[in-house]
């Protein structure tokens, strides 16, 4: 039996605590095809922590009088981590049906207003409905100023707080191409003169100064969460992904996240049309221009990475980076299947999202 505590240390007298019990308890997993097993054994919790983990006859022993959840005929797990996570309603929800993803991200413009707290509250009753107790939360970039972004950064994060799960919250934000794969000015100029001039108005509304995103949200946000003063919550970095970024804005979120010592997580290579963007802008892969102007770490995250050349995996397994894989999104927006083998093959870390 593992045992940190002890239900006396808790000071409930064990009116909040129970046992959970499994014919199988999966305790934490050696490598690929190991797992600490307990077996007919349960988690003892008191106040939400756990305290002791063991045979079920003996916890039951030592503590007489506690409410049992599950039974032998159940497996009790760790919580799962959702590496990946942006929305409580979905977009088919909001009226947005699946299609490939450069379109699909231009319909979402005009889905419907949500508000940020209940949304997220109700994603969060979601995901423990299906055993997530932590989650990478990457939220949508508000108009500037950017002043303005903390308190919608405040909402979310106090859902996950209020239902008692674990955030890393990042917000995604981008400085280029915020509506094609091209400049702006050369997407606008292709346009009608009316509708060029209310594109115009609206793409002046996302512009920021990139300083500003440092000082007006990031350390605010970190002054509120980081440094130990909120064991539940952490604050990443989301430069949304190499199309909608400048190489300015990459390497200035590389500073913060060493400045700040925190994760970076980029969308990246997740379509074809990604792929060949990467190819005519710099006449490489993407993944060569990461390492080429010293973007990739330890502390960076790939989420998708479906377009991934061998030479692309070499580069990030000698980097340190990770992969989180969209399994059900790469598939639902028909982005491609990413070569997850070839990425645990290379010794990568590879996590994943449930939705």
């Amino acid at each position: 039996m593992t045992e940190r505590s002890g239900l006396a240390g808790t000071g409930d007298g064990g009116a909040n605590s129970s046992l959970v019990r499994g014919r199988f308890v999966l305790c934490k997993a050696r490598n690929d095809r190991e797992m600490v097993v307990v077996e007919d054994g349960a988690v003892l919790q008191a106040k939400g922590r756990i305290e002791a983990v063991g045979p079920y006859d003996d916890l039951a022993r030592r503590y007489p009088g506690l409410d049992t959840i599950g039974s032998r005929r159940h497996v009790v797990i760790p919580g799962l981590v959702n590496t990946h996570h942006h929305v409580g309603l979905t977009p088919v929800q909001l009226g947005i049906t699946d299609m490939p993803l450069e379109l699909w991200l231009s319909a979402r413009l005009y889905a419907r207003h949500v508000d940020g707290y209940l949304d997220t509250l109700y994603s969060a009753f979601e995901l423990i409905g299906s055993g997530v107790t932590a989650v990478q939360h990457l939220d949508t970039m508000r108009p500037a100023p950017v002043s303005a972004w903390p308190e919608r950064g405040h909402a979310v994060v106090k859902a996950y707080l209020d239902i008692g799960m674990r955030v890393s919250y990042a917000l995604c934000i981008r400085d280029q191409n915020r509506l094609v794969y091209a400049p702006d000015e050369q997407f606008i100029a292709t346009l009608p003169p009316a509708l060029a001039r209310e594109t115009g108005d609206w793409l002046n509304k996302t512009h920021f100064r990139l300083e500003d995103y440092e000082t007006d949200f990031l350390e605010p946000m970190i002054e509120a969460y980081g440094g130990g003063r909120e064991n539940l919550a952490r604050i990443w970095l989301a430069p949304i992904n190499l199309e909608r970024c400048s190489d300015e804005l990459l390497l200035l979120t590389k500073q913060w996240a060493a400045r700040h010592k925190i994760g970076i997580h980029l969308h990246f290579s997740e379509t074809h049309y990604q792929k060949l963007y990467a190819e005519r802008r710099f006449g490489k892969t993407a993944l060569r221009h990461l390492h080429d102007i010293g973007f990739l770490g330890p502390e960076l995250t790939l989420g998708h990475a479906v377009w991934t050349t061998g030479d692309d995996i070499d580069l990030i397994a000698a980097s340190g980076a990770r992969v989180c894989h969209n399994a059900s999104s790469n598939l639902r927006l028909r982005s491609g299947i990413a070569p997850v083998r070839r990425f645990v093959e290379r010794g990568i870390p590879v996590a994943s999202r449930d939705r």
